[in-house]
């Protein structure tokens, strides 16, 4: 499952570089957030893999690229899920933002101690953002 999630990892990259924003956010979906662990098992070990791949690769994989992923790898086992964008201010009032993957009621990818910080954007809020990412 590492090799598998490699794979998309850098797939997810390529996509991000090319594809606009809105796009991509639009075809990861969207739903309600969740601030627990998953309990499903499959989608525990993707979330794992995710992980630890995401350590290892020699490009920068942030929680958007592990859950662009982690997206990937659960829908090729017609799994459904969905992404959740927060926002919060950091240090020094700089806006941080970072995206979680939920599938099985809870989160796949981009678990956080502090995630109850970040404000939750709807998704939706995103479609026709045609602006491509760059990290």
């Amino acid at each position: 499952m590492r090799f598998e999630a490699i794979w998309q990892l850098a797939l997810a990259r390529l996509r991000l570089a090319r594809v606009p924003a809105g796009a991509i956010l639009e075809n990861l979906g969207s739903g309600a957030a969740s601030l627990q662990a998953t309990n499903g098992d499959v989608e525990a070990a993707i979330g794992r893999a995710i992980t630890s791949a995401a350590a290892r690769v020699p490009w920068r994989s942030d929680c958007l690229l592990q859950a662009m992923a982690a997206s990937a790898m659960l829908r090729r086992r017609n799994l459904a899920s969905h992404v959740c964008i927060g926002v919060r201010r950091g240090a020094g009032g700089a806006l941080e933002a970072h995206a979680w993957l939920v599938a099985s009621g809870g989160i796949v990818t981009g678990m956080l101690p502090d995630l109850t910080e970040f404000r939750v954007i709807p998704v939706e809020k995103f479609a026709g953002f045609n602006v491509t990412l760059r990290s």
